[in-house]
């Protein structure tokens, strides 16, 4: 997707779990199952990623707060090994079912 995006549209929010297929973020925006969802990581070497995906799970935390499962949808090649660069090597086979 390499194009830079306008941040003013994302919610900022921290990854709890990361994966070459996907990840688990909190947020008290209320999404749904099979939601789209783009995500923009920052990278340590100051460049954007962004990756689309979907949402595969929810859970309720509290009275505020909800957990989300999230797909990565066909990330390329390019991405991916950007991914893999960051992500310690145990975390590089995972797919999206690691989180169902």
């Amino acid at each position: 997707m390499g194009d830079s995006i306008d941040k003013a549209q994302f919610e900022e929010v921290i990854t709890q779990d990361i994966s070459i297929g996907g990840l688990k973020f909190e947020s008290k925006e209320d999404l749904k199952i099979d939601s789209p969802i783009l995500i923009s990581l920052d990278l340590p070497d100051n460049e954007e990623l962004v990756i689309s995906g979907k949402v595969v799970w929810v859970k309720r935390r509290n009275e505020e707060l909800l957990s989300y499962g999230v797909k990565f949808n066909d990330i390329d090649t390019k991405d991916a090994n950007k991914l893999k660069e960051i992500l310690p090597e145990k975390f590089h086979n995972l797919s999206y079912e690691y989180y169902l």
